[in-house]
């Protein structure tokens, strides 16, 4: 950018100074007559101090007898004290004046008036053109942040900013990875609202229906009364996951993180889910160093371990193990756990994260909650990251990595 706009200005001095030569060669310019005037002067004075020291009483003889070629000037004696006044040897002093009209001072001007006149007419565009390059990344951020104002989230700048300098260029970038962000969250929330509307509406409806069976049908109060009282519990459960995950959007990061041994957190859901496998003779095991140093929230991180260990009781078919394992790497902490359930396609690891996503194999849905997203957004707050892959032969694991506590 410096480069660019030093280089437009020498450029529009340097065009400047070879019109003005070229107008002069090509187009036969003499010198102003004033300029003209003023080198015969001193051209003559010269002449007549070299005479008048030389031999003063040939001053005037000489001055007669070229005083036809000069018409404009006359030779006199005068005062010394007159100014450029020219002293000869004998103590005499002469004064060579100019007899013709007086210089006025828009003479003086004149000379300037063409190279000024082609400056003008060549630095005007320079100038429009610079300014219009510098100022068009203020007029193109200033376009997309309006285009943003009125909802056009899909606005974006990078290109637009190429090569107009490393400092605009990476305000390009940062721009577009805000507008970016901005449509995420837009298209997630709005996404959200749907599947929160389709998610209640389900037990609503089931429980209009149930009250309508009740007063037509009074003898079955007894069993619509035990799936009216299911889907008030998933009714209560899919607000409660709605509330907590708008405080983790609202405030993704409170930074109160304190020192944590994960093991000591990981132990308790643990003893919890093997109560809740027995039913289905599931198997936990566990495989953990006894310390495994984090940082973080504890009431946020439970509940992320809690979602996916609840996710795998979920899915495990019965008589199967479910198995929990955390590692201390150089850097990190990993959890991994891995069920032997269903499974999820290849195509739809990545989908299992987003709220009340359904995905499944052979043609049989699972999810719909907001359980993955939780924790997905919690390991997210805590510097952390999850994936999901496919187990082997079946199932599913899901490996949660959080950044290892400073010191340890």
């Amino acid at each position: 950018m410096t480069i660019r706009f030093f280089a437009t200005i020498w450029g529009a001095i340097l065009m400047t100074l070879v019109l003005f030569t070229a107008l002069v060669v090509f187009a036969g310019l003499e010198p102003p007559e004033s300029a003209q005037l003023e080198g015969q002067r001193k051209m003559l004075a010269s002449q007549v101090s070299w005479i008048a020291t030389q031999d003063p009483q040939m001053v005037m003889p000489w001055w007669d007898q070229v005083s036809g070629a000069h018409l404009p000037f006359s030779l006199s004696a005068s005062e010394c004290s007159v100014p450029l006044a020219i002293h000869a040897a004998d103590g005499t002093c002469y004064a060579l004046t100019h007899s013709g009209p007086k210089q006025q001072p828009i003479d003086a001007l004149r000379p300037m008036l063409i190279p000024l006149l082609i400056g003008a007419l060549v630095s005007a565009p320079a100038a429009i053109l610079l300014a219009g390059h510098l100022t068009r990344p203020l007029r193109i951020v200033n376009t997309a942040l309006r285009r943003l104002a009125l909802g056009k989230l899909g606005t974006r700048i990078g290109e637009d900013l190429q090569g107009a300098g490393p400092s605009l260029s990476d305000l390009g970038v940062s721009f577009d990875l805000a507008a970016n962000r901005l449509q995420t969250l837009a298209e997630g929330r709005q996404r959200l609202f749907h599947d929160i509307s389709h998610e209640i509406r389900s037990p609503l409806a089931r429980l209009r229906a149930a009250l309508e069976l009740i007063s037509v049908a009074p003898a079955r109060q007894e069993q619509m009364q035990a799936q009216m009282e299911k889907d008030i519990d998933r009714l209560d459960s899919h607000i409660e996951e709605i509330l907590v995950l708008a405080r983790s959007e609202a405030e993704p990061d409170t930074g109160q993180h304190q020192p944590l041994n994960l093991s000591d957190l990981i132990e308790p859901i643990l003893s919890d889910a093997e109560l809740e496998g027995r039913q289905k003779a599931i198997t936990i095991s566990y495989d953990a160093p006894e310390n495994l140093p984090v940082s973080g929230e504890a009431n946020l991180l439970h509940r992320a371990i809690e979602n996916v260990i609840r996710n795998a009781l979920k899915f495990a078919p019965a008589g199967s193990t479910i198995r929990v394992v955390g590692k201390d790497l150089s850097d990190k902490i990993e959890l991994c756990v891995a069920d032997e359930g269903p499974g999820v396609d290849k195509g739809d690891l990545q989908r299992i994260f987003d709220p009340f996503v359904r995905v499944g194999t052979n043609n049989r849905l699972h999810g719909g909650g907001l359980g993955l997203t939780i924790t997905a957004r919690a390991v997210s707050a805590h510097g952390g990251t999850i994936s999901a892959e496919r187990g082997t032969p079946s199932g599913l694991v899901i490996r949660l990595y959080l950044p290892k506590r400073s010191g340890q």
